[in-house]
């Protein structure tokens, strides 16, 4: 299957099949982890990836994986996007809540936008936000959200400024 931005935005990502890729391996490769069945990978891979690189990336990961493609540009954007989110934990509940919500972005439930995906356990959308000031702006909005500060997480390419 060939995934198209939309399709791609939708994309639920496993948290643990993104441990299993190591992030340096990730952005060389331009591949995105997004499902593990116990024994399989199951990753994205861009369109033009050839024969000797998927040899090179078994040896690498040393084991299994099946794979849907995507165009590297839009592939590139959303490793960067999932390394970062993976790191992030998600603040400004409902105070109501008697407890710090426990998802982290990875866990939550998709929704047709990258940025924005719904909590389970409180139904309430979640907006992954990129820089302090829209950090600041959803929080004062009472959004709940999820955040990587870039100094802690580290540089991440293909983010907004």
């Amino acid at each position: 299957m060939r995934h198209n931005q939309k399709s791609l935005d939708a994309v639920p990502v496993d948290p643990l099949a993104l441990e299993l890729v190591p992030q340096s391996v990730a952005e060389e490769l331009c591949v995105l982890a997004i499902g593990f069945d116990g024994e399989t990978l199951k990753l994205i891979l861009p369109a033009d990836f050839d024969a000797e690189t998927g040899r090179t990336l078994r040896f690498i990961l040393d084991r299994n994986f099946t794979a849907d493609h995507a165009d590297r540009s839009l592939l590139s954007t959303l490793i960067d996007h999932y390394y970062a989110a993976s790191c992030s934990d998600i603040t400004n509940c409902d105070s109501r809540l008697r407890f710090d919500c426990p998802k982290q972005w990875a866990n939550l439930s998709p929704t047709d936008r990258r940025d924005v995906r719904r909590c389970q356990s409180c139904q309430r959308l979640v907006y992954f936000c990129y820089t302090q000031t829209e950090l600041d702006q959803q929080r004062n909005a009472g959004e709940c959200v999820a955040f990587c500060d870039p100094d802690t997480y580290g540089t991440f390419l293909g983010m907004p400024e």
